[in-house]
């Protein structure tokens, strides 16, 4: 309260009170902190470890060049750098105006502000200890001691405090080590528990999954989710060779009525692209990028690292973006028809086709600008739209998200053999090894053997089909749409 012209808390609020009846409140930490007289044993480890990090950091400092030596050649380049200037004046004057506080009129700083910081990270404070290995613990184990995770409160115990308590004080004594208080987590008992068996009832489940004797059933975060699609499915990079998986694509063009034939306006329009030569536009075109918005939009924006870890000057929204396919089309065809229209001609609307050599390359999820476009697989499975600071993600399964993995193009994608794969080799040729070809697809996708049964199935599943890759193809989205792929183990 320093930072403002009142200095104390009134109460009751002054709308619930008359002035003569409200007093000042006594400032008090807001949680009950572990007696400065005492030292527990994590309290002490802690101390210790603060100890050899700072004669550590002394001793490895103590190799270079002293502080004193540092500012006395800094001193030296000062002045090396400014005996040249002839209006020694107009730096004072400069130097007198830096010194001046803008902003001491406005904002005074809280003298308590660290304070207060220090108090809530102390390691006396045990509500802050707890309530971070509630939090780590609930992502790994899918189930919190304290539910919710920011309901802590005398009438809503943990489940289980002693060790929440524990975790919590080697969390304090390693010193505040998240790597560590990880590797804790899931090198107990709990997080390697298997979910409850399927014949059991919704009581017999709730009650072992807080007791921590099972885990919960939980699909994968969305980017999870998308990164392990495009890893199965190799589609980190390309998968077919040129020529190999050509398309035949419809496409829309003005053309001007009276001039040429109208076909070769078509084509000449679609080889040359805008009449500016844009190198973007002929490179959508090399790809064969010109189907319906809604079925690219999987692949979303690609931020663009290189142009952001530029140190030229600062990079304009629009350079740090890799657009998509949609977009470079939009802008070909406004400049198409910006290039095209004349005044008081008349124009017709042309279906021309052509053939792309599409050969789909996704990108990783953590590439991507966040949040991703409304519509995109990570936002239909989940992703917030940050609009909201703590926003929570919803894991509510949706019918639009199962139609996205049956019918969307990521997965479609993912399940296509492409010549480039590993597993092509065991499906091409004339003697096929079949058997090979469905281990192999078990292992990339589910991480496991099939067992008899389900390589009986499988290698059935090719048999009937007319192509082995079309086969495959079926094979690897029934994987891919099934339970234990999508949901953590």
């Amino acid at each position: 309260t320093s930072e403002a012209q009142q200095t104390t808390v009134m109460w009751p609020p002054e709308d619930e009170a008359e002035p003569a009846d409200r007093k000042p409140l006594v400032p008090s930490f807001p949680f009950s902190m572990v007696d400065k007289k005492a030292k527990p044993d994590f309290i002490a480890r802690y101390e210790a470890l603060l100890k050899e990090r700072t004669a550590r950091l002394a001793a490895k400092q103590g190799k270079g060049p002293s502080l004193d030596a540092l500012l006395a050649d800094a001193d030296k380049k000062v002045t090396r750098a400014t005996s040249g200037s002839t209006d020694l004046g107009q730096q004072e004057a400069r130097a007198e105006i830096n010194k001046i506080n803008i902003k001491g009129s406005l904002y005074r700083q809280s003298e308590y502000r660290e304070d207060l910081a220090t108090l809530i990270t102390s390691p006396r404070n045990r509500y802050f200890s707890e309530s971070f290995v509630n939090r780590v613990w609930k992502e790994l184990v899918g189930r919190g001691f304290v539910e919710p995770v920011d309901d802590f409160r005398a009438d809503n115990s943990a489940s289980h405090p002693e060790t929440l308590g524990l975790l919590a004080d080697e969390f304090v004594a390693s010193g505040y080590s998240f790597r560590q208080l990880v590797k804790t987590i899931i090198q107990t008992d709990v997080y390697q528990q298997k979910q409850v068996p399927r014949d059991v009832t919704d009581l017999v489940q709730e009650e072992l999954e807080a007791s921590f004797l099972a885990t919960p059933m939980r699909r994968m975060y969305s980017e999870s989710l998308y990164d392990s699609i495009v890893t199965a499915g190799h589609l980190f990079d390309v998968k077919y060779t040129a020529g190999q998986n050509e398309k035949v694509i419809e496409q829309e063009v003005r053309i001007l009525v009276g001039e040429e034939e109208p076909e070769t306006i078509a084509k000449a329009l679609i080889e040359d692209g805008a009449a500016d030569g844009d190198a973007k536009m002929k490179k959508m075109k090399a790809a064969g990028s010109a189907t319906g918005a809604g079925y690219k939009l999987e692949e979303a924006i690609e931020l663009d690292f290189a142009a952001l870890l530029n140190p030229g000057d600062e990079v304009e929204l629009d350079k740090m973006q890799i657009k998509t396919a949609e977009q470079l089309e939009a802008e070909r065809m406004a400049a198409m028809r910006q290039v095209t229209s004349r005044p008081g001609m008349k124009y017709e609307t042309k279906i021309v086709k052509r053939t792309v050599d599409d050969n789909p390359r996704f990108s990783s999820s953590l590439r991507m600008a966040s949040p991703a476009p409304i519509g995109h697989f990570v936002r239909v499975f989940g992703q917030t739209s940050r609009n909201d600071l703590g926003e929570a993600r919803n894991q509510t399964p949706s019918m639009r998200q199962a139609l996205m993995m049956l019918n969307g193009r990521l997965t479609h994608e993912a399940s296509r053999v492409g010549d480039l794969e590993p597993i092509h080799k065991y499906l091409a040729g004339k003697k096929t090894q079949l058997d090979k070809a469905v281990k192999f697809a078990y292992r990339e996708i589910l991480t496991r053997e099939p067992t008899a049964e389900e390589l009986t199935n499988a290698m059935s599943l090719l048999q009937r089909a007319d192509d082995p890759n079309d086969g495959m193809a079926d094979l690897r989205w029934i994987l891919l749409n099934s339970n234990e792929f999508r949901f953590l183990p």
